[in-house]
């Protein structure tokens, strides 16, 4: 009897090592299944590290239209907007506008000043450093010489 009590641990064990203990049966859960076996341990192999990726090629002949990226802002309409403030600059007093339009960029103050009555442009840039009245003159000198495009 102690001698059945010694081999029984030792054949479980030697039985596990050889894997003939391995569960009777089909487990489905079990990863190694079907796995390719290292041929020093027995272990399953990591045949991941053995497979090259697949790389889609892409086929020339097919193109795809990008659909357009809508930026914000794109559905505004920056003409009614120049207008709209321009009306309400010219029944200011050119003094009170000019602290107004100081942090205004040159090209976006001129696309207003365009839409502005002339006398008051004059009156605001006479008010002005003469620098940035300069500066704006010219802006609005090219906007005013835009052509406007052919209809058909």
């Amino acid at each position: 009897m102690k001698l059945s009590v010694l081999l029984a641990p030792l054949a479980l064990i030697s039985a596990l090592v050889s894997g003939c203990g391995a569960p009777s049966g089909d487990n489905k859960n079990d990863p190694n299944k079907g796995a390719a076996k290292d041929d020093k341990t027995g272990a399953a192999k990591d045949t991941k590290k053995d497979e090259k990726p697949v790389v889609k090629k892409k086929d020339d002949k097919t193109k795809v239209a990008a659909k357009p990226v809508k930026k914000p802002g794109d559905d505004l309409d920056l003409d009614a907007g120049n207008k709209k403030i321009a009306s309400l600059w010219n029944e200011m007093d050119a003094a009170k506008l000019l602290p107004i339009i100081e942090p205004w960029k040159d090209d976006d103050l001129a696309k207003v000043m365009l839409k502005m009555d002339p006398s008051k442009v004059s009156e605001v840039l006479g008010t002005m450093k003469p620098d940035r009245a300069s500066r704006l003159s010219k802006a609005l000198q090219k906007l005013a010489s835009i052509k406007p495009p052919e209809t058909t």
